[in-house]
């Protein structure tokens, strides 16, 4: 949604101070560990069913909200009528995870239709439609924007007062932009969650080599499932009790990988996929989660 770019120090000042998602080193304040809310206040997160492509909303117990991803071109329907459809009015944070057109293809639409508070990208540039018409909107939007410039491994990204948001992985100068990708853990209590875009087995080694805890409870599993990311040495570490696939029916690459899946399930980790069940809803108070699907019709 467009603003009108007046008072801006007063207002970009607000916005980093309370509301938006500025990258924060190591702060205690930004971590909310041992903030309590209201029992029956949870988090949520929707991996919205956008065919072959990427797009997840978190929504937390005080009703802050982050858009991870926007789907492909063709989908941006599908993603603002969902956010919609939740009452969401303002983003305090946009995350798009690497400018492929099935992460970016929406997120123009997104800027046009809603408040922005800020933008994170990884600044790996592409010569491409999607991303032109990206970074035109995001100019327009005005709000503050971060790259790989601002944000480095371990830093938080303070959207929430009580979950916790930290940056995995960002890399403007990766050989593909797969591997530039943004990856991130969120922590809600004792629930953890990591979204990986579309890295690589190679991007996974490199986060093995950190000193960055990425053991968590779901995982949203890269590159839609293709049998080059979700090595067996990632998810020795990872341990996903829950793996999400966000992938369309048929598509061309035969996404998910057969090899891929097995891994995931040796591993013990219980599948769930957008082509089967639409979009998939996982909430958790803290210490426990449920999810919520709905099979799709098979073709």
């Amino acid at each position: 949604m467009k603003k009108q770019l007046v008072i801006i120090g007063i207002v970009v000042l607000l916005v980093c101070v309370g509301l938006s998602g500025c990258p924060q080193n190591n702060t205690d304040d930004t971590r909310g560990n041992d903030k309590t809310f209201p029992s029956g206040r949870n988090l949520s997160v929707y991996y919205i069913d956008v065919g072959q492509g990427d797009s997840i909303l978190i929504i937390t117990p005080e009703n802050r909200t982050m858009l991870i991803d926007a789907g492909d071109s063709w989908s941006h329907s599908i993603v603002t009528n969902f956010l919609s459809s939740k009452g969401i009015h303002t983003l305090n944070a946009f995350i798009i995870t690497h400018p492929d057109t099935d992460h970016i293809g929406g997120a123009d639409e997104v800027l046009e239709q809603f408040d922005i508070l800020g933008i994170y990208h990884p600044g790996y540039e592409k010569n491409t439609l999607a991303y032109r018409e990206f970074i035109t909107a995001a100019e327009n939007e005005g709000c503050p924007v971060y790259t790989d410039e601002d944000v480095d491994p371990g830093d938080f990204i303070n959207f929430s007062t009580n979950v916790t948001c930290q940056v995995i992985h960002v890399d403007k100068n990766a050989a593909s932009s797969n591997d530039a990708s943004i990856v991130l853990r969120v922590d809600y209590k004792e629930v953890s969650f990591l979204f990986t875009g579309d890295i690589s087995s190679s991007v996974e080694s490199d986060i093995l080599n950190q000193n960055l805890d990425v053991n968590v409870d779901i995982l949203k599993v890269a590159h839609h499932g293709s049998r080059y990311s979700t090595s067996n040495a990632f998810l020795d570490a990872v341990t996903p009790s829950v793996s999400v696939i966000s992938v369309g029916s048929n598509n061309t690459y035969s996404h998910p990988a057969e090899e891929t899946l097995d891994r995931l399930r040796n591993h013990g980790s219980i599948i769930y996929r957008t082509d089967q069940h639409g979009t998939v809803t996982i909430t958790t108070n803290g210490t426990t989660w449920n999810v919520n699907i709905t099979e799709k019709e098979k073709l």
